[in-house]
């Protein structure tokens, strides 16, 4: 997992890629867009105290919350890692780590956790380890996950969860609901999820295993590396990054794309057609019987010629795209 957005920067400074004087104007940025935000949601909170009356308040001293009618955990945090280890059998919400750093408020339809904000304000710029916040819910419970710098993991969850992260990485193991994963400069990393929507980050990794994907799979400077998994009526792709899918089984229409990284694909299919995107230079691919063929902008049917429907677009890297005979479906 990647450092707090201080320590990034003192990376950054060390190793010579920003100046001194760089580093200062990105910390006085950065503390005035937390100081905005925090003024913003500051009289969001007003707003919906005043209009909401049905909100309450947890005692600071009570870490297990009871779950009646409400179908949603909200959890905002700025620096601190975030936790959530889903359970069929729990029926509450207990905080297992970090309770003295997050305000709690519950309403008819949600349950929201989130930084303390005298708590996340003396945090910034201190220089001191990340805290942690690890929760046990229901896996019933649907979840919305939201962080600036902090790292999020999920376990064993069964409905839909969303999760945002500025520079903070994401793990998520056994979901079963539909998944939306998006960070900016932090690494993904996913496996035994059922319902892949989204997953998005600028300039880290993306690492997928033993899922189903259903969505949008895309890095600008990053790498995607998928194994074991499926993949319906979905875009892969990354500019600079390389793209390496194993053992992976497609349908309907795939578009696969980097513009300077390579592209490796092992896949698993019954048939379907091949072509190139935006481009006209003819491309090689390795068909059922390990023969090398060729391929262009025009659609080249393999197999069946049914089941997928194959769209390749590399700039200035290379290809190594086999296609294997999918027994387990025959």
């Amino acid at each position: 997992m990647k450092n707090t957005v201080i320590e990034k920067l003192d990376i950054l400074e060390e190793s010579g890629k920003i100046t001194h004087e760089q580093r200062l104007q990105l910390e006085e940025k950065w503390q005035k867009r937390k100081e905005n935000s925090s003024a913003v949601s500051s009289m969001e909170e007003t707003a919906t105290e005043t209009h909401n009356t049905n909100e309450i308040d947890i005692d600071e001293n009570q870490d297990v919350i009871p779950v009646g009618s409400q179908k949603e955990l909200v959890c905002k945090s700025i620096d601190e890692d975030i936790e959530i280890i889903g359970d069929p059998q729990l029926k509450n919400i207990e905080l297992k780590k970090g309770r003295d750093l997050v305000d709690i408020v519950c309403s008819e339809q949600r349950i929201s956790i989130k930084s303390k904000n005298d708590v996340a304000q003396r945090s910034f710029f201190v220089g001191r380890k990340k805290r942690r916040i690890q929760l046990l819910v229901p896996s019933v419970l649907a979840i919305t996950l939201k962080s600036v710098s902090g790292d999020l993991q999920l376990h064993n969850l069964q409905q839909s969860v969303v999760a945002k992260s500025v520079s903070g990485d994401i793990q998520a193991n056994e979901l079963h609901g539909l998944v939306e994963l998006e960070t900016i400069s932090g690494d993904i990393e996913i496996n035994s999820t059922t319902h892949l929507c989204k997953a998005f980050t600028k300039s880290g990794d993306i690492e997928i295993s033993n899922s189903a994907i259903q969505g949008p799979i895309k890095c600008f400077s990053g790498d995607i590396g998928i194994v074991n998994a499926t993949i319906s009526d979905a875009e892969i792709g990354t500019f600079s990054g390389d793209v390496a899918l194993k053992k992976v089984s497609p349908q309907g229409t795939i578009y696969l794309k980097t513009y300077s990284g390579d592209l490796h694909a092992h896949l698993l299919t019954n048939g379907g057609t091949i072509a190139t995107k935006d481009t006209n230079k003819s491309r090689k691919f390795i068909d059922y019987m390990g023969q090398e063929q060729t391929f262009t902008d025009q659609p080249v049917s393999f197999g069946n010629g049914a089941d997928v429907e194959l769209l390749i677009k590399t700039k200035s890297g290379d290809e190594n795209i086999k296609l294997e005979e999918n027994l387990s479906n025959v």
